[in-house]
């Protein structure tokens, strides 16, 4: 007599010990399916009759005894179920240790009364822990193929709703409420929306404060971000990405925010370029440069008796800048305040009475604004 016979004569009292073991070794293993009916619980039998069916089968294999190849397909969708019915898989992979030391044991007891060799018994030990292995492996497998499809239907939400909420005619209420809810997201009353290209944008990825939702789309990561959390990742940078946040909006108008984000990394491009750029700290760029070509000819027009000499420009600018204080507008530029008159009497000469009419004065900013922006960055600070 050998192990194999041992189980097949007192299967059904090893199975209820099987189950019996299992429950009482891993806390919580039937926590809210203790229904016998439970779609759970079912499968899990199925398994484990499946699982001391194999074990026999493995044993009479080992003495030529032709028997069928196991179908591990009830072990795989066992951790498919596992994983839907929200259980963690250290305790489905608990179970068939506890199992196998539960098998050991018994047939180790019985040995004796039933006439099996030293060796059966090993034979069988070796057989029940490669048989836990495999069928770990094959919980394992099914449990992580539902994880991985959990996961991407869960992206396909936040790409369905980051593209829902991002276009022109946003849902509202009801429906975008069920959207973010599918997606798993709850929105934030304002909220800010970020915008990252170049292969370093994951770099934001990891540090979207608490409560953000983001997603690849276009090549481009974009984030909703809670307006209230969106100070943390201000200062976040990464030497392969440039990135701008748009400014605060009820999450039905994020259009409006990404657009100006879009906007100011299209306006960073080509010129020092920035690495992160807040939308609410150049909103005078973002107007004057809402159409380039424009702007450029605007700023052409006023300043070209001065365009050929940058050093005028820049000094008309901070003289603008300070309302036409010579001694801060010195400071700002780093010369000396007759430096400033100097430039200032060769400005008027070209420009004429224009720079002294206060109907003026605003174009000849944001003109000259846009000229030493244009030079500098986006963010058009002078040197």
């Amino acid at each position: 007599m050998n192990g194999a016979d041992l189980l097949r004569h007192d299967y059904d009292e090893l199975l209820a010990l099987l189950v019996t073991e299992i429950a009482q070794a891993i806390p919580g293993f039937n926590d809210g399916i203790e229904n016998a009916k439970h779609p759970l619980r079912r499968q899990r039998q199925a398994a484990l009759r499946l699982s001391l069916t194999g074990m026999i089968h493995a044993i009479d294999a080992r003495h030529g005894i032709v028997v069928e190849p196991m179908d591990w397909s009830e072990h795989v969708e066992l951790g498919r179920m596992e994983r839907r019915y929200g259980r963690p898989l250290g305790q489905i992979l608990r179970a068939p240790w506890v199992a196998s030391r539960t098998i050991i044991r018994f047939v180790n007891d019985r040995a004796a009364e039933f006439g099996i060799s030293v060796d059966a018994c090993h034979e069988t030990n070796e057989i029940v822990v490669e048989w836990s292995d495999q069928i770990s492996i094959e919980f394992s497998e099914g449990y992580n193929d539902e994880t991985a499809a959990r996961s991407s239907q869960l992206e396909a939400r936040r790409h369905h709703l980051l593209r829902t909420v991002l276009a022109d005619t946003a849902p509202t209420g009801d429906a975008l409420l069920a959207a973010a809810q599918a997606a798993n997201w709850r929105p934030a009353p304002r909220i800010r929306v970020l915008v990252a290209r170049g292969p370093g944008r994951d770099h934001y990825r990891r540090r979207l404060p608490s409560g953000s939702i983001a997603a690849d789309l276009d090549d481009e990561l974009v984030a909703l971000i809670p307006a209230a959390h969106a100070t943390t990742i201000r200062h976040s940078s990464a030497d392969d990405a440039v990135a701008a946040l748009g400014p605060p909006t009820p999450i039905g108008n994020s259009a409006y925010s990404a657009r100006l984000a879009r906007r100011a990394i299209a306006l960073a491009s080509g010129r020092s370029r920035p690495e992160f750029i807040d939308s609410t700290n150049c909103e005078l760029d973002l107007v004057a440069f809402a159409d380039v070509a424009a702007a450029e000819a605007f700023s052409h027009r006023l300043l070209q008796p001065i365009e050929d000499n940058p050093q005028l420009v820049e000094t008309l600018y901070a003289w603008l800048c300070h309302h036409g204080r010579p001694q801060a507008t010195a400071h700002a530029l780093g010369i000396h305040p007759n430096t400033v008159n100097y430039r200032m009497n060769q400005i008027r000469e070209r420009v004429g009475s224009a720079i002294d009419s206060p109907d003026h004065r605003l174009d000849l900013y944001l003109a000259s604004h846009i000229a030493v922006s244009g030079a500098t960055g986006l963010n058009g600070e002078t040197q």
